[in-house]
Formats: structure tokens, sequence, C-alpha cells
């Protein structure tokens, strides 16, 4: 099967003008901290690649999707409020504010990201 290059074609009748766009002109990537999960029961939730991994007392992100870049490279997950992402979750957060990060959450959710992951997970 040949692929041709260039925008792909949608059906609808869409009243608005749209344009294909690489991940990297969307969305600011970067990866959590520490490469260990620093669960200690506090309130924030703990993201590693696959979601949750537990409670902790400090928070570096807030409203933001986390994208497994090891482990589970290509798992989407939504972080509601204040929470803390491990390095094994990339930060992921829309740029220049064009869209919501909740938008951008559903809109990498349904694009299916475990089809992109390359062995040794995300490289940004």
């Amino acid at each position: 099967m040949s692929r041709t290059k260039g925008p792909r074609k949608i059906r609808g009748p869409f009243t608005f003008a749209w344009e294909q766009r690489k991940l990297g002109e969307l969305f600011n990537f970067h990866y959590g901290d520490g490469n260990n999960n620093p669960s200690n029961g506090g309130k924030y939730p703990v993201f590693g690649a696959g979601g949750i991994q537990g409670g902790y007392t400090k928070y570096n992100a807030e409203n933001s999707v986390i994208i497994g870049h090891m482990g589970d490279a290509g798992c989407v997950s939504w972080g509601e409020g204040k929470h803390f992402a491990t390095y094994n979750g990339t930060i992921t957060k829309p740029k220049d504010e064009v869209f919501s990060a909740k938008f951008g959450y559903y809109l990498l959710l349904h694009m299916i990201c475990e089809n992109i992951a390359v062995e040794a997970g995300f490289h940004f």
C-alpha cells in the first residue's frame, strides 16, 4: 500500500479552515521529576507512565496531560488539578493557549498515542 504525502482529506461539511500540524507545534512537552515514585500518602496524585501511582505532598503540574514515555509508553492520562508527574510521565500543555489543556487531552487520547510510541519511549 502506498502512502501519499500531504494533508489527509476528511469527510464532512466543515465551515471553517483547518490545517495539519506537528504535535511539537501545538504542545509543550517536558519530563516530570525523579525516576522513582515519591508516593508518601500526600494529597496530590502521582502520575507515572501508566496513570496514578500514589499520592505525594508536593506537585509539579496542574491541569495537564501526562503521556507515558517509558514503561507504558503512549498511555495518555489527564491530571486534574494539582498533581506530581514522575520522569516516566511527560507533562504536556498546549502552546499559546490556542485550545484548552482538556481539549488537548481528548485530542491526544483519540490519536491513539500507542501507535506512535517508539521502542525506547518518546523522544522530545
